[in-house]
């Protein structure tokens, strides 16, 4: 197989892409197509559904992006976003069309969401390839690259003190002029992953282990994932049609092999058991966002973020580090944040 399309999202690292597209159903994400499947033609009718499946590929193989790729990851998701890459069209910015009455406030979630596991539209690789714990803030014990690789072009960012964080901020800045073309040449097929006949899922605090066929881990023989999204609105341009959606889990720039319309009366089961899951209730972080960082974030990727940073970007079991500072790469910002007990607090937006 090969895409038809890549999405484009503001997530550009693994680290803090959700579980689950109903953990965070303001993340907005635009679909372009490959050149040989830009055709108007093919969505016709599409519109007339509210909610689009997505079959894509988990890129297991590919970086997931370090501590010191923060700046330039988000430097280029910004350019996104702005709508600068070739064939994006600038309206992935601004206000999502459902939440201009939310202005600043975050959003809760909404009701039956902990029902949502880990889902396979998890895009966050794991270090074990037989794990489903997530790892996205890579440190010098995680990846061996150390601090020496956070050189003058960008600061140190793990461990450090809450004190230092002013300091880290004149290196993090999130503009940029790079751009890259709207849709990537097809690569290579990518090195198959390894897996495992049993993996730790994160919604088991990542000790437990079941079969990889039980839980949406990314690390399967056929590393493809699931994800239900809704259908914000469909854009018809010269250049071919652009799907905007809502709920987009995955990381920008990912390969979308097929989309097919989610169907209510096919596709929805209200008697469906939920497994060991139902048994694991999914636990959520308060947010502590001071209005004037919030303030730094454009009024329609908030509510977004919010979601994010309350799910827990962090690894599943992390130690209780409350000095800790961790940074999230989000719609052309670096979010710093650390993590005291089950409350987030956003201490620099950048």
């Amino acid at each position: 197989m090969k895409p038809i399309a890549r999405i484009h999202t503001d997530l550009p690292q693994k680290f803090g892409i959700p579980r689950n597209s109903f953990l965070a159903p303001h993340l907005q994400g635009c679909i372009v197509f490959e050149p040989e499947y830009a055709l108007n033609s093919a969505v016709a009718g599409i519109d007339s559904f509210s909610h689009l499946w997505l079959l894509w590929r988990f890129e297991n193989g590919e970086p997931g992006g370090g501590v010191a790729d923060v700046a330039g990851d988000s430097a280029r998701a910004g350019a996104t976003a702005g709508g600068s890459k070739a064939g994006i069209p600038s309206t992935i910015s601004g206000e999502a069309p459902d939440s201009s009455s939310e202005g600043a406030a975050l959003p809760h979630p909404t009701a039956g969401k902990q029902e949502a596991e880990d889902s396979i539209a998890t895009q966050t690789a794991a270090k074990n390839t037989d794990s489903e714990v997530p790892v996205g803030e890579i440190s010098a014990e995680d990846d061996g690259a150390g601090s020496a690789a956070e050189s003058a072009s960008a600061p140190a960012r793990e461990n450090t003190p809450v004190a230092d964080v002013a300091d880290a901020r004149a290196g993090a800045g999130a503009g940029g002029s790079k751009t890259a073309p709207a849709t990537s040449a097809p690569a290579a097929s990518p090195k198959p992953a390894r897996w495992s006949p049993t993996v730790r899922p994160p919604r088991l605090g990542g000790a437990e282990r079941v079969g990889v066929f039980a839980t949406r881990s990314p690390f399967r023989p056929n590393p493809i994932g699931l994800t239900c999204v809704k259908l914000d609105r469909l854009e018809l341009t010269d250049a071919g049609p652009v799907i905007h959606v809502l709920g987009a889990d995955l990381r920008d720039g990912t390969p979308i092999y097929d989309i097919k319309p989610y169907i209510p009366f096919a596709d929805c089961h209200p008697d469906a058991c939920g497994g060991w899951i139902e048994d694991a209730p999914w636990h959520e972080l308060d947010v502590d966002f001071p209005e004037q960082l919030q303030a730094e974030v454009p009024a329609g990727k908030l509510p977004g973020l919010a979601e994010v940073l309350r799910q827990d970007p962090r690894r599943a079991g992390s130690k209780h580090e409350p000095t800790r500072v961790y940074h999230l790469a989000y719609a052309g910002l670096d979010v710093a944040f650390t993590v005291d007990g089950d409350v987030l607090h956003v201490v620099c937006v950048s």
